[in-house]
Formats: structure tokens, C-alpha cells, sequence
């Protein structure tokens, strides 16, 4: 949840604001054991919170393709879904889950909490790879800096369950096949892991027309992947989706 709060604080008055948290954070708590249980568990304390629609959902990375479950979910039980926003994800990811390695897993959720810098990657991932998987983490948090750990409250043991628990979560998404459709999406898209924005516009993004049953918005946002909802690009994207939530919510 914590990639959301510096795009929550904007609606802070105006809108609920409500984030998913994956299980397995709490202590005692269990790891998802399947994608439909993900979207179950999501679904059952979406409705505890607001037990009727209409609804707003989105997903950023990842969370894209449960965004879509979770209201083709609500959509099915009868309730309306005015807005169902993907960023920058298209809709099979069971390639880019089948990539991903332990290595670069940690490196990437390091990346998400900030505790590295973009430029620092490729060296990491190179200097990395070839040790045991402890001590690949042990690298990270002893190179973090301190001012992060102490803001995020992160230690070596809970950053590990933490790279455990988005392994779980990548192992889910290596089955992940999308079906079905939900009326219809907003797709914001920013510059891709790999190529240009048009090419991800049009070979990847750009399927999701074949899961919806009405015409679909795609929207540039500025920043890459890995810095939509940094503190750099998080003002004009909120921006952007305050607009597209309007149109969509009034």
C-alpha cells in the first residue's frame, strides 16, 4: 500500500481512499494460495467497507490485473463499476511473472520503497545475483539509507517477508490467464521497462480492448514504470486522475 500514500494525500477531504493490503504482512498471517483467493479476500472487505456500488477500482502494476478481477467480481454480483483505472500494466503479465527472478524481485520492491536509486539496477543486479539469497538482502538493507529504514520501520527480518510475500504473489501471477470483460477501462500508460511508449501502447496496452465491451481511454501520464507515484510525477498524475474520475464519477 505504501506506493499509494503520496497519491492518496490529494484526496485527502474529497474522496474515501481505501488501499488493499496483501495478505501476509500480520504475524501468523498466510500468503494468498491462489489468484482467486486474492481477489476474493479483496472483494469481501471492499463490501465491508462500502457494501453497495457504485465503485471505483484501480491498480497500479500488478494490482492492474486484479483491479479488472475484482470488478468483473462486482460487476457479476449485480453491482455497478463506474470507473476501473490500469496503470501502465496490460492485461497478461504471466510473461513478465515468469522473468522475474528472487533477484529481481528484491531489487524491485527496493525500487518501490525507495531504498535504491534507478540508476543503481544494473550493478546491483550483477553484484547480487550470484550470492545465497540471504545475504542478496542483507546487501540491500546494509547499502539502504538510514533515513528510509527508519521512516518505512524496516529491518532486515521484515523487509525478507516482505520480498517473500511479492514472490508469492509473482508465483500467482505465472498462471494468471485474464477472460472475461468489465464495461469498459482507463488505461494510463508512462514509459515502459523495455521500448518505446508506442510500441507498449500498441502491442501491449492495447489488448485490453479485447476484455472490455465498450471503447477504452488510454492516457499518457509522465515518469517510467518504477516512478509514477514518486514524489516527482505524483502531482500532475493525481491531477490527471482526479480529471478522468470525475468524468467518470461526477
Amino acid at each position: 500500500m505504501l506506493v499509494f500514500v503520496n497519491l492518496a494525500k490529494y484526496f485527502t477531504g474529497e474522496r474515501p481512499f481505501y488501499a488493499l493490503r496483501a495478505r501476509g504482512f500480520g504475524p501468523g498471517e498466510t500468503h494468498f494460495g491462489s489468484f482467486d483467493d486474492m481477489v476474493s479476500t479483496y472483494v469481501a472487505a471492499i463490501r465491508r467497507a462500502r457494501p453497495s456500488g457504485p465503485y471505483a477500482v484501480a491498480g497500479y502494476s500488478y494490482g492492474g490485473a486484479v483491479a479488472f478481477e475484482i470488478a468483473k467480481r462486482l460487476e457479476a454480483d449485480g453491482d455497478k463499476v463506474d470507473f476501473v483505472g490500469i496503470f501502465n500494466l496490460p492485461p497478461r503479465i504471466s510473461d513478465r511473472m515468469n522473468e522475474i527472478t528472487f533477484t529481481d524481485g528484491a531489487i524491485n520492491l527496493a525500487l518501490f520503497l525507495e531504498l535504491i536509486d534507478d540508476t543503481d539496477i544494473e550493478r546491483l543486479t550483477s553484484t547480487l545475483r550470484p550470492l545465497p539469497e540471504a545475504d542478496q538482502l542483507a546487501h540491500l538493507i546494509d547499502h539502504a539509507p538510514r533515513r528510509r529504514l527508519s521512516e518505512l520501520d524496516l529491518s532486515l527480518e521484515r523487509f525478507t517477508a516482505w520480498v517473500h510475500l511479492a514472490q508469492s504473489m509473482v508465483h500467482l501471477g505465472r498462471s494468471y490467464e485474464p477472460s472475461g470483460s468489465v464495461g469498459q477501462v482507463k488505461v494510463f500508460y508512462c514509459t515502459p521497462l523495455r521500448g518505446t511508449k508506442e510500441e507498449w501502447l500498441d502491442n501491449q496496452l492495447s489488448h485490453w480492448d479485447r476484455f472490455t465491451r465498450e471503447p477504452n481511454t488510454y492516457i499518457e501520464v509522465d515518469g517510467e514504470h518504477y516512478t509514477l507515484m514518486s514524489p516527482r510525477h505524483v502531482q500532475t498524475f493525481q491531477a490527471t486522475l482526479r480529471h478522468e474520475l470525475g468524468r467518470a464519477l461526477g
